[in-house]
Order: structure tokens, then C-alpha cells, then sequence
């Protein structure tokens, strides 16, 4: 299965923009309980 390279990085973008703000949360509940 060979995919697009022009679907793949649209892809990566909705993924990041997913991902950023779990991230975010996570890591300032890391920082709250310290």
C-alpha cells in the first residue's frame, strides 16, 4: 500500500493539530502535581 505523499502530510497536520492540545493538557497537569 503506497500512500499519497500529498494525503500523508495533510494527514500529519490533522493529526498534530489533534495530538497539540492533549499534549498541552497533559503536560500542565504534569507540572500542577509537582
Amino acid at each position: 500500500m503506497k500512500k499519497l505523499p500529498e494525503v500523508n502530510e495533510s494527514f500529519e497536520e490533522l493529526y498534530r493539530m489533534l495530538i497539540a492540545p492533549i499534549k498541552s493538557k497533559l503536560l500542565l497537569t504534569g507540572i500542577a502535581r509537582k
